[in-house]
């Protein structure tokens, strides 16, 4: 007992002994200085020099200015310029001037549908089948909802004689158009060249309210003397174009507008039909063939 006194007398003089200071806890305050830090470093990554990087790049994206309205209008505008320029060159002759324009027409806007076609067209035309094809693949993959450019290049390949990779293209086109009678009537004449008829009459009956396209089909009818049949497609073809129990163009044309119709034939192609029903009439010794005459007689060519 004697002995215990002591030790707690010292035990209790410790205690009045003034305590130091805690320095673990300062570098838990987090003071202004430190949250750049603490924002900036991701999971995984060194402390050191993550901040510094990631400021700049912040200040970087802030400082970036957005084009303006009329900065946009006045790049359209150098693009359409040059685009012109580059048509006005192609229809002189000047082929390399016309490519360059046009090359510097993409480095304004690499999507630009005019003048990716525009150029896959003219080295096409030059005879570099492979760079045009390259072209129309690079226009299609920057527009892929263009249908335009699909049609082209369905109509380069049906020239170049591959029919398989036309029909591909052809068969995108009405899928992002249905019922669009320009790669309809293209597709059509595509089988009627490889004289697949079948394939061409299947095509023509995707599109059956396009004059263009009934015509071409009762043209083909005819010279497979159907006669039945063909007579009844050059009617329906007059009747789509506006041209049916009126005679004259003009008036079937403002017929046709005020109907919301259209005219989707041109006085020469009208006439054309209507040469390709006379001429199956007179084999037919129809005399049918005088209300032809009379409507091809009026028809302003």
């Amino acid at each position: 007992m004697v002995g215990t006194i002591p030790t707690l007398f010292a035990a209790v003089a410790s205690l009045t002994t003034p305590l130091a200071p805690w320095p673990a806890v300062r570098p838990l305050i987090a003071t202004r200085a430190c949250v750049p830090r603490l924002v900036a470093t991701q999971p995984g990554s060194s402390t050191g020099g993550g901040t510094g990087e990631f400021t700049a790049k912040a200040a970087a994206v802030r400082r970036a200015p957005m084009p303006s309205s009329r900065q946009r209008a006045q790049a359209k505008h150098r693009l359409i310029t040059l685009f012109t320029q580059a048509k006005d060159a192609e229809e002189r002759g000047a082929t390399s001037l016309a490519r360059s324009l046009l090359k510097r027409c993409l480095s304004f806007d690499s999507c630009d549908a005019h003048s990716l076609l525009a150029l896959a067209r003219l080295e096409a035309a030059s005879g570099n089948e492979e760079r045009a094809q390259s072209l129309f693949l690079s226009a299609r993959a920057a527009q892929p909802g263009n249908v335009r450019l699909v049609h082209a290049h369905a109509l380069f390949e049906s020239r170049c004689g591959r029919p398989a990779a036309a029909r591909a293209a052809f068969r995108v086109c009405l899928a992002l158009e249905p019922g669009s009678s320009y790669a309809a009537h293209s597709w059509g004449q595509l089988e009627e060249s490889l004289g697949k008829l079948g394939a061409a009459r299947a095509v023509y009956a995707r599109c059956p309210a396009s004059p263009t396209v009934l015509a071409a089909w009762a043209a083909l009818e005819a010279r497979q003397a159907n006669a039945t049949r063909a007579r009844s497609l050059f009617r329906a073809a007059c009747t789509a174009g506006g041209v049916a129990g009126s005679i004259g163009g003009r008036r079937g044309t403002r017929r046709a507008a005020a109907q919301g119709r259209g005219w989707d034939l041109s006085p020469a192609e009208a006439a054309g039909l209507f040469i390709d029903w006379a001429a199956l009439e007179t084999r037919s010794g129809s005399v049918i063939i005088h209300y032809i005459y009379l409507l091809y007689r009026y028809i302003d060519i």
